[in-house]
Formats: structure tokens, sequence, C-alpha cells
């Protein structure tokens, strides 16, 4: 696969494992430094992004069903091939056992990925809310790079 393939794949695995609730699937998916920033804060490395999986999965109502959807990515891959940066847009969709599904959230994730042992892993992951986040983290630059 190239590496814009195995990208999408990260994105695909993120928001299936979201999904899922594998927490530890969700977190091998983040190199063992990176940092996530979201409205309720930042949290650098595997084991506050697990504490932060773990009580955001633990606020949620019992019963309660997700399905994310990825779209729009626009990844770039830098010259040294063990880096690179992306924005894509998910969609939450939600559900009670009786209830409709329902659009609920709409994000833009900033990404940095970078190749751990020859794979990629988010470096960094900044969610934006849409419509309620000012970033305070390094922008993520405009390059496309189209495979």
């Amino acid at each position: 696969m190239s590496d814009l393939s195995d990208l999408r794949r990260l994105l695909a695995l993120y928001a299936q494992r979201l999904d899922d609730r594998n927490i530890d699937g969700l977190v091998a998916l983040f190199a063992p430094d990176a940092q996530v920033e979201d409205l309720g804060g930042v949290y650098k490395g595997r084991g506050e992004i697990r504490e932060w999986l773990d009580d955001s999965f633990a606020k949620q109502p019992a019963g309660r069903m997700e399905q994310h959807q990825a779209a729009n990515a626009v990844l770039t891959v830098n010259d040294d091939h063990e880096t690179g940066q992306g924005r894509t847009d998910l969609f939450c969709f939600r559900s009670m056992e009786t209830t409709p599904w329902e659009l609920e959230v709409v994000s833009r994730h900033h990404d940095r990925f970078a190749k751990v042992n020859g794979e990629w892993h988010f470096s960094e992951k900044a969610i934006e809310i849409r419509g309620g986040f000012q970033r305070n983290a390094a922008t993520v630059s405009n390059t496309v790079s189209i495979d």
C-alpha cells in the first residue's frame, strides 16, 4: 500500500474503533508521545489519551450507539515519508436502542502523523467541534498530495 492509503486506513480504523468503544485499539493508533487536544484540554502520551477515552465513554448513557463517518480527508506525506499531516471531517450519528439515528456532532480533525516501527500513527490530533473551537496548537498546512 502507499503511504496515503495507509493514512486513509488509519482514519477508518479510528472511526470504527470509536464506534466499537475499543479503547485498547484506539490507544494503539497513537504514537507513544502523541497528544490530543479537544474542548476539554490537552492529553499527552498514551496514558493520558487512554484516560481521556475512558472518561469520554463513561459519560455516555447506557445503550447509546454511535456511527462515525470520516470524510473529506486532505492528507499530505512529507518528503521524509516518516511524517505527514491532514485534516478530516468526522460526522457522528448517535442512537439509543429505541430512537432513530440522528446527526449529533460535526467535527474537523487536524492531525499530524508519524511512522513508528514502520507503521503510521497519530502524533497529534486536535478535534475542532465545528463552530466552537479555538485551536492552541500549531496549524496544519494546506498542502495537498493526491496519489
